[in-house]
């Protein structure tokens, strides 16, 4: 149990990491989105909202790649992940 909550805890760190470091660099390439997706995205992006939750993915993902503070972590990455899931449910269907 113990080998599996630190592969976890691993996977997950370098995930909100990597893509917390590409919303602030840009270094992997993702098509555009349409529709309600893209006026969000653009709002997202033209109030510097996008900064600061990038900054938030690129933190948590550090704390837990480093195993300190991963409770903090996982508090300032759990409404993140909400907030994607939501994305995609409601104005990214396809």
């Amino acid at each position: 149990m113990k080998t599996t909550t630190m592969i976890a805890r691993i996977l997950l760190g370098f995930t909100f990491l990597i893509f917390g470091l590409n919303g602030l660099f840009q270094f992997i390439k993702f098509p555009p989105p349409s529709g309600v997706a893209h006026q969000f995205m653009s709002a997202l992006v033209i109030s510097r909202e996008s900064v600061v939750i990038m900054g938030l993915q690129v933190v948590g993902g550090a704390l837990l790649l480093s195993n300190r503070f991963v409770p903090l972590a996982i508090v300032v990455l759990a409404p993140i992940v909400l907030n994607i899931l939501f994305f995609y449910f409601f104005m990214d269907p396809g």
